[in-house]
Protein backbone atom coordinates (compact mmCIF):
# COMPACT_ATOMS: atom_id res chain seq x y z
CA UNK A 1 0.00 0.00 0.00
CA UNK A 2 1.10 3.49 -0.92
CA UNK A 3 2.27 6.10 1.86
CA UNK A 4 -0.68 8.02 -0.29
CA UNK A 5 -3.77 5.12 0.15
CA UNK A 6 -2.46 5.63 3.80
CA UNK A 7 -3.23 9.53 4.24
CA UNK A 8 -6.30 9.19 2.16
CA UNK A 9 -7.72 6.15 4.09
CA UNK A 10 -6.70 8.15 7.67
CA UNK A 11 -8.85 11.11 6.46
CA UNK A 12 -11.44 9.69 5.06
CA UNK A 13 -11.67 7.96 8.60
CA UNK A 14 -11.14 10.62 10.84
CA UNK A 15 -12.20 13.82 9.75
CA UNK A 16 -14.69 15.59 10.34
CA UNK A 17 -16.38 16.45 6.75
CA UNK A 18 -19.04 19.34 7.15
CA UNK A 19 -21.90 19.61 4.61
CA UNK A 20 -19.23 21.66 2.41
CA UNK A 21 -17.36 18.97 2.50
CA UNK A 22 -14.04 20.97 4.22
CA UNK A 23 -12.67 19.85 7.50
CA UNK A 24 -14.34 20.68 10.78
CA UNK A 25 -13.97 20.19 13.97
CA UNK A 26 -16.04 21.17 16.84
CA UNK A 27 -15.33 22.13 20.32
CA UNK A 28 -15.96 19.78 23.25
CA UNK A 29 -18.37 22.54 24.29
CA UNK A 30 -20.55 21.88 20.97
CA UNK A 31 -23.08 19.29 20.28
CA UNK A 32 -21.53 17.88 16.95
CA UNK A 33 -18.30 17.16 18.89
CA UNK A 34 -20.47 14.28 20.64
CA UNK A 35 -22.58 13.57 18.01
CA UNK A 36 -19.64 12.42 15.96
CA UNK A 37 -18.62 10.33 19.67
CA UNK A 38 -21.54 8.51 19.89
CA UNK A 39 -21.62 4.89 19.68
CA UNK A 40 -24.26 1.79 19.83
CA UNK A 41 -22.91 -0.51 22.80
CA UNK A 42 -23.11 -4.56 21.61
CA UNK A 43 -23.35 -7.57 23.20
CA UNK A 44 -23.05 -11.43 22.47
CA UNK A 45 -25.66 -13.99 23.49
CA UNK A 46 -25.95 -17.57 21.97
CA UNK A 47 -22.40 -16.74 20.16
CA UNK A 48 -24.52 -13.63 17.99
CA UNK A 49 -23.82 -10.15 18.51
CA UNK A 50 -26.38 -7.97 19.16
CA UNK A 51 -26.35 -3.77 18.90
CA UNK A 52 -28.40 -2.10 21.73
CA UNK A 53 -30.40 0.60 20.20
CA UNK A 54 -29.74 3.11 22.56
CA UNK A 55 -26.91 5.25 22.63
CA UNK A 56 -23.58 5.46 24.10
CA UNK A 57 -20.88 7.57 25.05
CA UNK A 58 -17.29 7.48 26.37
CA UNK A 59 -16.13 10.40 28.34
CA UNK A 60 -12.33 10.95 29.57
CA UNK A 61 -11.56 13.74 31.84
CA UNK A 62 -8.74 14.06 34.33
CA UNK A 63 -7.47 10.42 34.32
CA UNK A 64 -10.93 8.85 33.78
CA UNK A 65 -12.50 7.18 31.23
CA UNK A 66 -16.12 5.78 31.87
CA UNK A 67 -19.16 5.32 29.74
CA UNK A 68 -22.38 7.11 29.98
CA UNK A 69 -26.08 5.69 28.39
CA UNK A 70 -28.13 9.05 27.77
CA UNK A 71 -31.23 6.83 27.29
CA UNK A 72 -31.95 7.71 24.14
CA UNK A 73 -32.72 6.16 20.58
CA UNK A 74 -32.43 9.60 18.91
CA UNK A 75 -28.90 11.06 17.56
CA UNK A 76 -29.24 14.43 18.45
CA UNK A 77 -30.78 14.32 22.04
CA UNK A 78 -27.78 12.13 23.28
CA UNK A 79 -25.66 14.71 21.60
CA UNK A 80 -26.85 17.07 23.76
CA UNK A 81 -26.96 14.64 26.65
CA UNK A 82 -23.58 13.63 26.17
CA UNK A 83 -22.15 17.41 26.00
CA UNK A 84 -24.51 18.51 29.16
CA UNK A 85 -22.35 15.60 31.20
CA UNK A 86 -19.17 16.97 29.90
CA UNK A 87 -20.24 20.31 30.90
CA UNK A 88 -21.48 19.09 34.29
CA UNK A 89 -17.88 17.15 35.03
CA UNK A 90 -16.36 20.32 33.88
CA UNK A 91 -18.24 22.47 36.21
CA UNK A 92 -19.18 20.11 39.27
CA UNK A 93 -16.64 17.33 38.81
CA UNK A 94 -17.28 13.49 38.55
CA UNK A 95 -18.09 12.57 41.76
CA UNK A 96 -20.73 15.46 42.26
CA UNK A 97 -21.90 14.35 38.68
CA UNK A 98 -22.11 10.60 38.51
CA UNK A 99 -24.48 11.48 41.90
CA UNK A 100 -26.57 13.71 39.60
CA UNK A 101 -27.04 10.82 37.23
CA UNK A 102 -27.16 8.24 39.30
CA UNK A 103 -31.15 6.57 39.88
CA UNK A 104 -32.64 7.86 42.73
CA UNK A 105 -34.64 5.27 44.69
CA UNK A 106 -37.87 6.47 46.17
CA UNK A 107 -38.80 5.30 49.94
CA UNK A 108 -40.70 2.03 49.78
CA UNK A 109 -44.77 2.68 50.73
CA UNK A 110 -46.61 1.79 53.94
CA UNK A 111 -48.74 -1.76 53.50
CA UNK A 112 -51.44 -2.08 55.29
CA UNK A 113 -51.63 -5.40 55.36
CA UNK A 114 -48.94 -8.27 55.70
CA UNK A 115 -49.86 -9.89 52.50
CA UNK A 116 -49.89 -7.95 48.80
CA UNK A 117 -50.67 -9.05 45.55
CA UNK A 118 -48.49 -9.21 42.90
CA UNK A 119 -49.97 -5.78 41.22
CA UNK A 120 -49.37 -4.21 44.20
CA UNK A 121 -45.67 -5.66 44.33
CA UNK A 122 -45.27 -5.11 40.64
CA UNK A 123 -46.76 -1.61 41.05
CA UNK A 124 -44.22 -0.30 43.82
CA UNK A 125 -41.41 -2.03 41.79
CA UNK A 126 -42.44 0.52 38.92
CA UNK A 127 -42.53 3.44 41.59
CA UNK A 128 -39.43 2.54 43.15
CA UNK A 129 -37.00 0.62 40.79
CA UNK A 130 -34.60 1.98 38.39
CA UNK A 131 -35.78 -0.22 35.62
CA UNK A 132 -36.59 0.35 31.75
CA UNK A 133 -40.45 -0.17 31.11
CA UNK A 134 -39.58 -2.89 28.75
CA UNK A 135 -37.66 -4.98 31.11
CA UNK A 136 -40.77 -4.24 33.95
CA UNK A 137 -43.18 -5.80 31.29
CA UNK A 138 -40.80 -8.98 30.51
CA UNK A 139 -40.07 -9.54 34.21
CA UNK A 140 -44.13 -8.78 35.29
CA UNK A 141 -45.36 -11.22 32.86
CA UNK A 142 -42.04 -14.10 34.07
CA UNK A 143 -43.59 -13.66 37.55
CA UNK A 144 -47.17 -14.10 36.33
CA UNK A 145 -45.94 -17.39 34.49
CA UNK A 146 -44.50 -18.56 38.02
CA UNK A 147 -47.47 -17.31 39.66
CA UNK A 148 -49.50 -19.35 37.69
CA UNK A 149 -47.43 -22.91 37.31
CA UNK A 150 -48.43 -25.80 39.33
CA UNK A 151 -45.05 -25.76 40.75
CA UNK A 152 -44.65 -21.57 41.55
Amino acid sequence: MSAGGIGNHFNAANAAVADGGSKRSYPKTHVNYWKARLEHRTYTRDWKTFEVAEWSVRIHLKGIRKSFDPDTANKAAAAVKARDIYLSLLAKGWSTTINELAPQTAQPAETSSDSSTIGEFLAEVERTAYVKPKTLRQYAHLLHNVQRSPYG
